[in-house]
């Protein structure tokens, strides 16, 4: 079909324009998302943005050339989830110092430091173990 064809499917908000275009295009422009974002997921998400922003425009606007219009589209949402994933609001390495913050604030150390605590309560409570019950409360009150 051609593209002229399909976008008189769009204007007359027929569904049979998305499939046409999905027929003719979809290969083109998940390849243009995949260099993008390289996730088929984020790819596959991409692609049904753009045929609903596709479908959504199209009353307004009349491309010329459907390819180059869907291919637009495609690559700006590719952009925005590319952005979003890779913003300053994810991290980008900070949520590891701030976890590291967070378990000195619980009072979490590492694995040598746990090892170390469970050792020392180990030895108290073996010499405790070995007190009598009245020798154990003094120690424990002190």
């Amino acid at each position: 079909m051609e593209d002229n064809q399909i976008v008189d499917l769009y204007w007359a908000r027929n569904e049979l324009a998305i499939a046409a275009s999905k027929e003719k295009y979809d290969n083109y422009c998940r390849k243009i998302a995949m260099n993008v974002l390289n996730s088929e997921e984020d790819v596959s998400e991409c692609a049904n943005d753009m045929y609903l922003s596709a479908w959504n425009s199209m009353p307004t606007s009349r491309p010329e050339k459907l390819g180059a219009f869907l291919a637009t589209i495609i690559r700006n949402l590719a952009l925005d989830v590319y952005r979003k994933n890779h913003s300053a609001k994810r991290g980008q390495g900070t949520v590891e110092v701030a976890l590291d913050e967070l378990t000195e604030v619980a009072g979490m150390g590492t694995t040598e430091d746990e090892v170390a605590a469970g050792l020392l309560a180990h030895t108290i409570d073996t010499f405790l173990s070995e007190l009598k019950s009245e020798q154990r409360i003094i120690f424990i009150k002190r």
